[in-house]
């Protein structure tokens, strides 16, 4: 066959091979089931009332539970003590019974105690302001956990309501109550007091004022009083971990809002104790005996409620060494004009002389050699970087060893730190005759040793 009639039969063949896939596309095929139209759930009225509930009663549970409206259409509990509401939990029952909405209605149930309907969770009693009386029963949470059964009094069909409908009229006491306690801002405290169980120590750490001697708080806003023979700074960082541990002032639950015996939840007498006060509140929070694993029984006092409140207590076993500033006597050097060290056998008398001309630099002396700015400053760390190495709990008067007496530019009457030997390796740091702190030898030797370097 010659080579043009073979394309051509070759051409007309694709031309009916297209025309073919063509056609069938376009046949009509098997039609596919349509899906129904989405409709909405059925919303009805479990109540429809066209006026306002006047008094509404919660019956059953924990407690039978009267809230009405008083002369300014407020709504309060009928409660026999003074205690504090949430008002927006309070008002929620009688604002939602006029027109509760249902999800669903099944009608005729066979048995109503699978719905929780023949022992209801509460029976919802509203009495409107004409003195119609009318009732819903609450009943079984529902499987999906999404809302409750229900039904009216004198009905025989079963709705199920939402969540938030039917958690406003199975509320508690605790519920509608105002579980936050008077709150204390920690970044603005004042005042601390810790009465930790025997055998601790009472803490008490107090903000600095302007009539505390601020010369040897100068690197603290904060001193602590207890459990020490003298007022000492606190290590800023190590207080804000203890103010990060006390627990949140949030009552779990109410308890006894007027005890008989305080004694029978551990919140006697003797029970442990803590203070905080900022510039606007002073609370004071007694903790007794374990409630559950994660809450302690407690109460504030002037107030006489008894309350759990959730922590751990840990803030009770604080070392009262770890939050305080670890300087056995810390000066600037901008308030010295002098200071001297001395031994039994030496004397060194350290100088800064300065002018009435606030731009001109200091002239620093030691046993009037002038030393080097930088050496003199370095010697002077040594000399206010005695560090306590630990407590001196029994303290023994001695003859010392070893003092520093700083002359400062604004005080007549000098401080002296006096070093007096103790157990092997540390002396006593003793201030106005009181001790502290043990300072080990080390750090004594290292000043000595500075001193005779500077004038070698």
């Amino acid at each position: 066959m010659k080579r043009p009639v073979k394309l051509g039969i070759a051409g007309l063949a694709l031309v009916v091979l297209v025309g073919t896939y063509i056609v069938v596309q376009n046949l009509p095929g098997p039609q596919a089931p349509e899906s129904p139209a989405w409709e909405p759930p059925e919303i009805v009225n479990l109540t429809d009332f066209d006026q306002d509930v006047q008094t509404i009663r919660l019956i059953g549970g924990e407690d039978t539970i009267t809230i009405s409206r008083d002369e300014e259409r407020v709504w309060r509990v009928q409660y026999p003590h003074d205690v504090r509401w949430l008002r927006h939990q309070v008002s929620r029952p009688g604002n939602t019974f006029p027109l509760i909405s249902a999800e669903r209605r099944l009608e005729d149930p066979d048995d109503l105690s699978v719905y929780g309907l023949t022992e209801p969770k509460r029976i919802v009693e509203a009495t409107f302001e004409d003195g119609t009386v009318a009732r819903v029963l609450i009943g079984a949470e529902t499987p999906s956990r999404t809302g409750y059964y229900a039904m009216r009094e004198g009905d025989e069909d079963v709705y199920v309501i939402g969540r938030f409908n039917a958690t406003s009229f199975l509320a508690t006491y605790n519920d509608l109550r105002d579980r936050n306690l008077p709150d204390v801002d920690t970044e603005d405290i004042h005042y601390l007091e810790l009465n930790p169980p025997p055998p601790g120590e009472r803490i008490i750490v107090r903000r600095v004022t302007d009539d505390d001697d601020r010369t040897t708080l100068l690197f603290s806003m904060y001193q602590i009083t207890s459990p020490f023979r003298m007022a000492h700074a606190i290590d800023g960082e190590s207080f804000q971990e203890l103010l990060d541990s006390m627990p949140a002032m949030f009552a779990e639950r109410f308890v006894d809002d007027r005890p008989s015996d305080y004694a029978q939840y551990g919140l006697g007498p003797a029970a442990p104790t803590v203070r905080l006060r900022d510039s606007e509140t002073d609370l004071t929070v007694v903790f007794g005996n374990r409630a559950s694993d994660s809450t302690y029984y407690a109460r504030i006092v002037g107030r006489p409620e008894v309350f759990t409140l959730r922590t751990d207590l840990s803030f009770f076993d604080t070392d009262p060494f770890t939050i305080v500033s670890k300087f056995a006597l810390i000066l600037s050097i901008d308030k010295v004009d002098r200071f001297v060290v001395e031994t039994p056998d030496e004397r060194f008398v350290a100088r800064v002389e300065r002018t009435d001309d606030p731009d001109a630099d200091e002239t620093f002396y030691l046993n009037d050699r002038v030393i080097e700015d930088k050496l003199f400053r370095e010697f002077y760390q040594k000399s206010i970087g005695l560090l306590a190495d630990g407590r001196n709990r029994n303290p023994e008067p001695g003859e010392p060893e070893v003092t520093v007496t700083y002359h400062l530019t604004d005080f007549e009457q000098p401080f002296r730190l006096e070093l007096v030997p103790h157990t092997r390796g540390f002396y006593a740091a003793y201030r106005d005759g009181r001790s502290d702190f043990l300072v080990s030898d080390v750090q004594v030797d290292r000043l000595i040793a500075g001193a005779r370097s500077l004038l070698e």
